[in-house]
């Protein structure tokens, strides 16, 4: 997996599956599941908490680019 999730014409999907698979949630899951998956997994993974930075980037940096996609609407 790369560690840039850019959404380009041809990677789209991809770029939103990968982001889907680091969260840990189906493409399918509703906003609400989203967020409350990242939420569990960004406190076990933050670097206060004892995690590893790059892990908790990824997940991030994963979340940022769902919610971009995915989020709740205005």
């Amino acid at each position: 997996m790369g560690s840039e999730l850019v959404a380009t014409r041809g990677g789209e999907r991809e770029s939103f599956d990968e982001a889907c698979a680091i969260i840990g949630v189906e493409p399918e899951a509703s906003w609400e599941e989203i967020a409350r998956v990242y939420r569990v997994k960004a406190q076990f993974a933050h670097p206060d908490k004892g995690g590893d930075p790059e892990r908790f980037k990824r997940i991030q940096k994963a979340y940022d680019y769902l919610k971009k996609v995915k989020g709740p609407k205005g």
